[in-house]
């Protein structure tokens, strides 16, 4: 998975560099448990 469009958002380096660090440390934090919810689900139409 990949997330982009930092650079284009206009903000200033310090900003940007901020904004990136929070998002890879929720991904860090919330992807591990995205399959485990994932399996939890009912699909059925």
């Amino acid at each position: 998975m990949t997330e982009t469009g930092f650079r284009e958002m206009g903000w200033e380096i310090a900003v940007l560099e901020q904004q990136y660090q929070e998002h890879v440390t929720g991904w860090d934090f919330y992807l591990p448990r995205l399959a485990p919810y994932v399996a939890t689900l009912d699909v059925r139409p």
